[in-house]
């Protein structure tokens, strides 16, 4: 029996077609409302064109006519992912404002909190990314490290995503009795998972080929659109506001 062999194709051989993708709009429960027009070849995008404004809930203008305090239970929903840290942005400009001075013991059980949300927020994108580059194990990892925060979040505010818990000149009620032994008792178990989470993905070859250098930013650009946070210092430039303001006393740490 003669064996028929195929002749080999390669990949520059196979033809690809560009298609026209309409995604979202998501509907507003979702993380964020927004209509994106793209035309992608393969896992390419070649063309976004972004349509927004499906989520103005005039959050300014509903403002003007409420207290700080009110105001604070507005912006736990801007971001509900780090709703200590707009509550923190809040008080802070109001603080400002009225020339309000915070305690001590206050301004530090701030900080801590919201670092600790901070590092939360970031698993939820952690997860994210990396299932959405292809991977289910991440948003397991990440998930497993935003559960001991929010634990320890909710045993302070009694809430798990929407806190109000910050007010004009410190905090609207003291932290329990051993909040210092729950954060101490997180802390060794959040530095072994976050190390487990970089590994997790930053070994993986598929991830970096997904990812790396796929829209390259030159600093000059991150500045002109506005860019901030981890996208911007990525870009080179070292811009981290609580190290160049020095805001409530994170130049004590």
């Amino acid at each position: 029996m003669t064996e028929t062999r195929l002749p080999d194709i390669g990949v520059s051989d196979l033809e690809t077609a560009a298609m026209e993708i309409n995604m979202g709009p998501q509907h507003p429960s979702t993380h964020g409302v927004c209509r994106l027009d793209i035309v992608v070849d393969g896992e390419l995008i070649q063309r976004c064109r972004p349509d927004i404004g499906y989520l103005h809930r005039g959050v300014e203008k509903i403002a003007e006519g409420l207290s700080i305090s009110q105001v604070a239970v507005i912006t736990d929903r801007a971001d509900y992912l780090c709703a200590l840290n707009t509550e923190f942005g809040l008080m802070l400009a109001a603080e400002q404002l009225f020339d309000v001075k915070v305690p001590e013991r206050a301004d530090y059980i701030r900080v801590i909190l919201a670092e600790l949300n901070r590092i939360a927020n970031h698993m939820m994108f952690y997860g994210a990314i990396g299932t959405d580059s292809g991977f289910s194990s991440p948003y397991i990892f990440a998930w497993w490290n935003r559960e001991i925060i929010q634990d320890v979040l909710e045993e302070v505010t009694g809430a798990r995503l929407l806190h109000n818990y910050l007010s004009l000149g410190g905090l609207r009620q003291d932290v329990p009795p051993d909040f210092k032994d729950s954060v101490a008792r997180i802390l060794p178990r959040m530095s072994k998972g976050i190390d487990e989470c970089d590994g997790l993905l930053s070994n993986s070859e598929v991830f970096r080929v997904r990812t790396r250098g796929l829209n390259p930013l030159t600093p000059e650009e991150a500045m002109s659109l506005g860019l901030t946070g981890p996208v911007l210092r990525a870009t080179g430039i070292e811009r981290d506001l609580r190290k160049l303001l020095g805001y409530s006393i994170y130049d004590k740490f």
